[in-house]
């Protein structure tokens, strides 16, 4: 089943939901009671232009509560789980190639 996006009438907030390729067009019931019309969003393929949190280039909580996660980030913000905040896909490849200098492991020893 697709995910959609939409919009409720009552609230105003923005919601996804599972929903069945023949249910697309019908309003989806929104936490606060009320219903939420369908909205043309931009499909969710890796980065598009959400925000997104990466576990594997995350650190230990430890390592952001002392300081060290960014060392090997610069300039970097985590949440509390220690996850890496990701902003689009040129910041995802230059944390990925800070991490790899940080550890001295370089792509073309990966392969």
């Amino acid at each position: 089943m697709p995910i959609y996006m939409y919009k409720c009438n009552t609230c105003g907030e923005f919601f996804e939901k599972f929903a069945p390729m023949e249910d697309f067009e019908k309003d989806q019931p929104c936490e606060c009671s009320g219903d939420g019309k369908r909205c043309i969003s931009l499909p969710n393929t890796d980065m598009v232009a959400n925000v997104r949190y990466s576990e594997t280039l995350g650190v230990h909580p430890d390592q952001v509560a002392d300081g060290s996660a960014f060392k090997m980030h610069p300039g970097a913000s985590f949440d509390a789980q220690g996850r890496l905040r990701i902003n689009n896909r040129k910041e995802k490849l230059q944390r990925i190639k800070e991490r790899n200098e940080y550890l001295g492991t370089h792509l073309a020893e990966l392969s």
